[in-house]
């Protein structure tokens, strides 16, 4: 993350530069210097960043205010934890996988099981598509 698009996300966070100065425990001057910087910000403010955008997604309940790292990591993180059941055309079972997987293998059939219902069956390239617009449509334009 440089600091141009840090200016930019607290902007999406309508935070002042104040407000964002006094959760990073940094004078007003020094963010401002931060955010004017096109370069890549230190590795440990940016960690902080990212813990303050945990509080602000929870907050307003909208991923897309969450840095475009944090996202990725967060789908990630979904694909590991709650995996699929694919089935063959024949309908012979070939195992669970995590969501990402489904992308690459593109198996006759899905099945999503979250939360342990059936709750359809489609191909792998419509079940991609389906579940990118049921978990994630506002990450699509969001940077």
């Amino acid at each position: 993350m440089t600091g141009n698009e840090l200016a930019e996300l607290r902007d999406r966070w309508e935070m002042t530069v104040p407000q964002l100065a006094e959760l990073l425990s940094m004078t007003r001057s020094q963010l401002q210097k931060v955010e004017q910087d096109a370069g890549e910000i230190e590795p440990r403010l940016r960690l902080a960043i990212e813990r303050i955008a945990l509080d602000v997604v929870v907050e307003r309940q909208d991923l897309s205010l969450a840095p475009l790292s944090m996202r990725v990591a967060l789908v990630e993180m979904m694909n590991a934890f709650n995996p699929v059941h694919v089935m063959s055309a024949a309908g012979q079972s070939i195992g669970r996988v995590s969501r990402q997987t489904v992308a690459f293998l593109r198996p006759d059939v899905v099945v999503d099981d979250e939360l342990g219902d059936v709750v359809g069956q489609m191909t792998a390239q419509d079940y991609v598509e389906a579940v990118s617009d049921r978990v994630m449509p506002q990450w699509r334009n969001a940077s």
